[in-house]
Formats: structure tokens, C-alpha cells, sequence
């Protein structure tokens, strides 16, 4: 499993994959090796199974000739390989591609809303998306199968391969079984400080005297990434008594902080998945998205809210009027349900599963 790099601060796909690697590497029937690239000179805490490659080349544009004379020997070994590739817009992960046109080997990709419309116009490397969209696309096109992890996204990658065989799994979860700590009458918001996110919107659907009176707090949790939307964020809520910016926070502390909330808010106006969602469900704080993202299993099976961008004020306001004999049942509800469909242990299964089904009839052959 090839994903994008060493990240500093556990978020994002890499977060999401080292945790569903760490169960595949614990599953016995498979040969599994996870493979990520070194961005940060980091050298520290390289796990038993992890084959870790330096780059050459420009910060964050890295190339590894010693991770291709790898696959190259791994491709001549009788055993069929499979990769699964996690990584975007990196040459790395462009040769991957590239080597698929001459050797057979099963090449599974996830494009981790890659390709999705937002991301495409407004997020990473947008000028590089613009102008390299149509050669990428072409390069993507040697990929043999495509996992999603939303229905959403499954959507989306059809209009561009829609001959491609889908496989739907979402993203997982492994939250540290140390951590536990008391709900409290807290609003959490946990991730970027940016505008796709809709911290603005959250701020302004915010009932400040409602809160006071019963006691609530909106706490927002993030790196401030975008400046400007921080200071315009900070204007917007300075009124308020109940909103604090608890900054930037990370592995025990970023887990403490969502265990102790009783609701976990995500307004984002575009997401592939939303990893946050689930951490917060597998510790019982009942997540409350908009409809612009696919959780609208929330309503389906009770374990949370999905609602219109407009209706968010509302929501909060019955979230924050809920008996407490109703929010523990609610509370409990999800995090069984999250336990149940996205704890990593069992997305693992189905990713095992999935490549067993992928590896019959396959060679290696040149």
C-alpha cells in the first residue's frame, strides 16, 4: 500500500491509511508492506512494516529511483503483486502509473477526493491540477480498479471512468484505548481553519445567549491555514462568550478534546469522506454534518445529523435542548455504530477480502 508521506501531524489520508495498515500487517494471510516516502527527514518511529524511501528532488516534488528498482524486482518475483496506491500528483505516484503500461500487476487506485470539484479548483496545488488534469487523467487510465469511500465519490469518479470497476470502502479509524474522560456540554469543530470548511457558517447559525444561558461552548479546533479566514473568523465570533479557538491539536490531546464533546460538527461545503466524522462517533460524540457532504447515513440509522446549510441553527438549538437521558442513547447509539462499520480492524477484513478477490488470475509477467 503506497501512500502519500511521513506527515508530521497524524491527519488526513495518511492518518487514515497507517491505521488500516497497521491491521493488514497483523493479518497473517496476506504479505502486506507499507510503503510512504520521507517529505520531513523524519527517520524516528519507522514501523516493523514499513518500508520508508528518501527523495530526491525539490520539497514535496520528490522522486525515488530506489523505490522503483524495488517494484521493478517485485514485479519479476513469481507471487502476484497488488498496490494500492493512495497517493496524488506526486512523481512517485506518477511513476506507478507509468510502470503499470509495462508490467502486469494488479494497480488499485483511491483518488481520496482527488478529483472532486472542489478540490480540483480551489485546494493543494490548483494551478498544477488545472494545467496537468488531462495527461494525469490519461495516466490514471492504466489503473485497474478504484476503491471510493462515499457513495459521493463514487459519483464523481464515474464521470471520469466510467468503465472502471468501483469497490466502496470507507475510511477507518483505531482511537487510543487510554483515553476517556466525561462528556461535557461541548461543540466541537476539528480540522482546518479554511473556507471550504464553513467555520463561518457554523459561527453565524451559533445561538450565543442560548449557549450562555444553558451553559454550552463552541469550541474550534485547528491550524489556522488560511490567515485572512482566521482574522475574518475571529471578528465574526468576537462578540461571542462562548466561542473559543483552542488552536492546533494533535495524538492524545486532539483525542481528549473530542471525548469530552458531546457533539462534533463538521459544516464542510466539500468532502470526499470527512475522517473526523467517524473519530468523533467511535467516542461517542454525535456528529452533526450538512448536507453538502455524504453522511446522510446520520439520519438514516439515528447516529447523528445531516441537515441543510440552512437549517444548521436549528439543529444545534435541538442538540442543545436534548434531554440528557436522550443524548446518552444517542450517544451510545453512534459510537456502537461506528464501532461496528469503521473501526480499522474490520475495514481491514473487507480490504483483505477485496484484494483476495483482485489477486485470482493474475501474473506478473513483463
Amino acid at each position: 500500500m503506497v501512500t502519500p508521506s511521513v506527515e508530521p501531524v497524524a491527519s488526513g489520508p495518511t492518518y487514515s491509511m497507517t491505521n488500516l495498515a497497521k491491521n493488514l500487517a497483523e493479518n497473517k494471510s496476506i504479505d502486506f508492506k507499507l510503503i510512504t516516502f520521507d517529505f520531513f527527514g523524519d527517520t524516528k518511529n519507522k514501523l516493523p512494516y514499513e518500508l520508508r524511501f528518501k527523495l530526491t528532488g525539490r520539497k514535496g516534488y520528490g522522486f525515488s529511483y530506489d523505490f522503483i528498482k524495488f517494484l521493478i524486482n517485485e514485479f519479476k518475483k513469481p507471487s502476484k503483486v497488488i498496490i494500492y496506491n493512495n497517493s496524488q500528483y506526486y512523481l512517485h505516484s506518477i511513476s506507478i502509473f507509468v510502470l503499470r503500461i509495462f508490467y502486469k500487476f494488479v494497480l488499485v487506485f483511491s483518488p481520496r477526493g482527488s478529483l472532486d470539484e472542489v478540490s480540483l479548483k480551489n485546494t493543494g496545488r490548483v494551478f498544477i491540477k488545472r494545467v496537468l488534469l488531462k495527461p494525469y487523467l490519461l495516466l490514471l487510465s492504466t489503473i485497474d480498479y478504484l476503491i471510493c469511500t462515499s457513495k459521493m465519490e463514487v459519483n464523481t469518479v464515474k464521470k471520469y471512468f466510467p468503465n472502471k470497476e468501483i469497490f466502496l470502502l470507507p475510511n477507518s479509524t483505531d482511537p487510543p484505548k487510554n483515553i476517556t474522560s466525561s462528556k461535557k456540554n461541548i461543540f466541537l469543530y476539528l480540522g482546518r481553519l479554511i473556507p471550504q470548511k464553513g467555520i463561518h457558517d457554523l459561527i453565524n447559525a451559533w445561538d450565543d445567549g442560548l449557549a450562555s444561558a444553558k451553559g454550552w461552548e463552541l469550541w474550534i479546533a485547528g491550524p489556522p491555514s488560511n490567515l485572512e479566514y482566521f482574522e475574518s473568523l475571529k471578528e465574526l465570533s468576537s462578540n461571542s462568550t462562548s466561542i473559543k479557538f483552542v488552536g492546533e491539536v494533535s495524538g492524545e490531546m486532539k483525542w481528549s478534546i473530542i471525548n469530552m464533546s458531546k457533539f462534533l460538527v463538521l459544516p464542510s461545503y466539500s468532502e470526499n469522506f470527512g475522517n473526523v466524522v467517524i473519530e468523533g462517533m467511535i467516542c461517542g460524540s454525535v456528529p452533526i454534518t450538512t448536507s453538502d457532504i455524504p453522511w446522510e447515513e446520520l439520519n438514516e440509522y439515528s447516529v447523528g445529523f445531516s441537515s441543510e446549510r440552512k437549517d444548521l441553527p436549528g439543529i444545534i438549538k435541538l442538540a442543545m435542548e436534548m434531554e440528557n437521558s436522550k443524548y446518552i442513547d444517542l450517544s451510545n447509539r453512534t459510537k456502537k455504530y461506528a464501532e461496528q462499520n469503521y473501526h480499522a480492524k474490520k475495514v481491514s477484513l473487507r480490504l483483505v477480502d477485496y484484494f483476495y478477490s483482485l489477486g485470482k488470475g493474475n501474473t506478473n509477467e513483463q
